[in-house]
This record gives C-alpha cells, structure tokens and sequence, in this order.
C-alpha cells in the first residue's frame, strides 16, 4: 500500500492521481490544471446519428398568460335534421375571451358575450339527438358589468354537447380570473376598466 504525500489518503500503487487533493501519484501524471488549456473537452458522439432529429422541441406551458392575445379554441354550427349541417342557420365560435353566435342562412349578425359574464351552461337532448349525436346547449350569461339581468343563449344541435359544454365551462373559469387579474391592474394603472362600462 502506498500514501499520498500532500494527504496521506492510501492507495494500491496504481492510481496517477490522489482522489482527495487531486496530488500526482505518477512520475508522469500531469495535473489537469497544467493541461494544454488549448484543448477543448470533446463531447461523445451519439449513439445514433440521427438520435438529434428525434429530441422534441420543448413544450408551450399549459396555463396561457392572463394578458396573452385573444384566439379561438372551438368553432361549431347548428347541424339541421334536412341538411346536416351543410346549410347550417347558426354558427358559433368561442375564443379564449368570447363566445361569438351568429343566426341566419343569407344574412346574418355575429354577437358576442365574454367568457367572464358566463354563469351556467346546461345540455339537453332527446333520443333523437342522442341518436344523431347532437344536442342543445343553454348558455345563461349574468353579469353587472355586461347585462341587466340574465341572458340565455341557445345553441340548438351541436356535435358533441356535453364536450363543448365542458370546454365553455373550464374556459369561462379561466377568463373570468383572467378579467379579475386585469381590471385590478388597470385600476391600479389608473387606466379605465376593462371592457368599458
């Protein structure tokens, strides 16, 4: 057995360096700190040459910003018993903010309620609609900043009612904390409220 002669930290004889104080133990062992400092570490090649192509970008974060620009999340239309939806009266889209609803064949008005003004969203369906995969959805809007009173907003024969429903329900959760975070903001800004009363 021999000894390191900085430390004292025993070894069997064949180790180059001691593994406490780094000491040479061999005649002709440099220490990494005198190495060629011109000689850059080289990095292990890959297994696989096209191991890089398949690393997946990093993923968007789940949660959007509350201040994070307005885009649409589903787009649905009215699917009539005659037509199935090919000359559909009413179409209907719902933004990250909005539920926008448009009724009429030739001519039509788009309207639109915010997502922080929705209170309740309910399904209904017959054993028609259960067997044409459609239902009706009432969107009840109340909100003192928005409306006097209640709204309700009807979305007759909808593809999938209980998903959409769903989907209005979790996003309206989220924009109405979303509108809370914002008017707290402007108010503190001194700007005017968001939307303008």
């Amino acid at each position: 057995m021999a000894f390191c002669p900085q430390c004292g930290w025993q070894h069997d004889g064949t180790a180059r360096f001691c593994q406490k104080c780094g000491t040479p133990l061999a005649p002709d062992a440099v220490p990494a700190a005198q190495a060629d400092p011109q000689a850059a570490p080289q990095a292990a090649p890959p297994a696989d040459p096209q191991a890089r192509d398949l690393v997946p970008p990093p993923a968007a974060p789940e949660s959007q910003d509350w201040s994070s620009a307005e885009h649409d999340i589903w787009t649905g239309k009215t699917f009539d018993f005659v037509t199935g939806g090919a000359w559909s009266p009413s179409h209907y889209r719902l933004t990250t903010r909005s539920l926008f609803f448009k009724h009429g064949r030739l001519g039509s008005t788009e309207h639109s309620v915010p997502l922080w003004a929705v209170r309740d969203v309910t399904v209904s369906r017959s054993l028609v609609d259960k067997a044409r995969k459609v239902g009706d959805l009432v969107v009840k809007v109340e909100h003192n900043d928005w409306t006097a009173g209640s709204q309700e907003i009807n979305m007759e024969d909808i593809e999938n009612p209980e998903q959409v429903r769903d989907l209005i329900l979790r996003q309206a959760r989220e924009e109405s904390y979303n509108y809370e975070r914002r008017d707290q903001t402007m108010f503190y800004q001194g700007r005017p409220p968001y939307p303008p009363r």
